[in-house]
């Protein structure tokens, strides 16, 4: 009987310490130097990812206490990244662990396209024993980008309605995403016929994740006095010097309406005054043979005796002088077309 219970005793001191004093004391007390855990890495703790590629990280963790006996210790672990751009995965992310064993664990490490610097892995474990204590570990990777050339064009006006004999302008951003400075040269690739096409400027040396902008000018041509919508393209080449990649960049003009160039403008105004004279020359001739010029205007036949009416009844009656003589008028077109049938 006193056997069993200094036996029971022995069971119930550590379930008692651990529902008593916090987990922290509990484990900073007498049962650390029985069961804690220990992560060590094997193998390289600071590796170079190249942008969207993966590295794996190894580690070995045990119970670095005295016990080496008895139950299976619950163990998870758990991952978590400081850095932007980069995911991490832990393996196992849980299991049981002998107090006496030594075990296996990776990290994977993937870099997205366009990763921080550098970031740092955090893995943290812990082993829970059968009083529900924990006891913990943790162990930190180190990952740094290596050095890497990404850039982006961006163009606001890809299409532009245009005129004739008209200068346009165009801003170009190049953005260096890479991690190093990088030099862009830009040349002109395509152009129209009689078109002129300039850069601002290239080169352009840009910082990590610096942009600049610069501009394409170019003049549209006279063609013709009216043109009728005539869709041109221009074609820009933006080269990384780094990596030697290309990016084009593609500027669509359309051009269309009237327009007169400087010389064609000046003939036609210094020609003006004699083409107004001989129009007006050619409205006398005409008006003289014309066969509507022979009937009288009565109105001006009778100018005299018009004036001496009042000006109510001279309205009237210059209303129906002008009503015959347009009435004579339409009988002669008349008549002038039946003789032009019957001959």
């Amino acid at each position: 009987m006193r056997i069993a219970c200094l036996f029971l005793l022995i069971l119930l001191i550590p379930l008692t310490c651990g529902i008593i004093l916090p987990a922290e004391q509990a484990h900073a007390g007498i049962f650390d130097k029985f069961i804690n855990m220990q992560i060590e890495p094997v193998g390289d703790v600071i590796a170079e990812v190249r942008p969207s590629d993966s590295h794996y990280f190894r580690f070995k963790y045990y119970n670095g206490g005295t016990l080496t006996k008895g139950y299976n210790f619950y163990t998870e672990f758990t991952v978590d990244v400081e850095g932007e751009g980069w995911i991490a995965y832990v393996s196992p992310t849980s299991r049981f662990t002998g107090p006496n064993e030594t075990a296996d664990g990776h990290v994977m490490v993937a870099a997205s396209a366009r990763p921080s610097n550098t970031a740092s892995i955090h893995v943290s474990g812990r082993f829970r024993d059968i009083y529900g204590n924990w006891y913990y570990g943790n162990y930190t990777f180190q990952v740094k980008v290596a050095q890497y050339h990404s850039f982006d064009v961006k163009v606001n006006k890809t299409f532009i309605h245009g005129r004739q004999e008209r200068i346009y302008s165009v801003p170009v951003t190049i953005v260096n995403y890479g991690n190093r400075e990088d030099r862009f040269t830009i040349s002109t690739k395509h152009r129209p016929p009689g078109w002129n096409v300039g850069i601002s400027q290239s080169p352009i040396i840009l910082p990590p994740r610096g942009e600049a902008t610069f501009y394409v000018y170019f003049t549209t041509p006279h063609e013709r006095v009216y043109t009728q919508a005539t869709t041109h393209f221009i074609m820009l080449e933006v080269i990384s010097e780094g990596t030697s990649y290309k990016k084009p960049v593609s500027i669509v003009v359309t051009v269309e309406g009237f327009h007169l160039t400087l010389g064609q403008l000046v003939a036609l105004l210094s020609g003006a005054p004699s083409l107004i004279l001989l129009a007006f020359v050619a409205a006398v001739i005409h008006g003289k043979n014309s066969p509507y010029g022979q009937i009288p205007k009565p109105w001006r036949e009778e100018r005299e005796e018009l004036e001496k009416l009042q000006p109510p009844q001279r309205k009237r009656v210059l209303k129906e002088m002008k009503e015959e003589w347009e009435s004579s008028k339409q009988f002669l077109r008349w008549a002038l077309l039946s003789e032009q049938k019957h001959a």
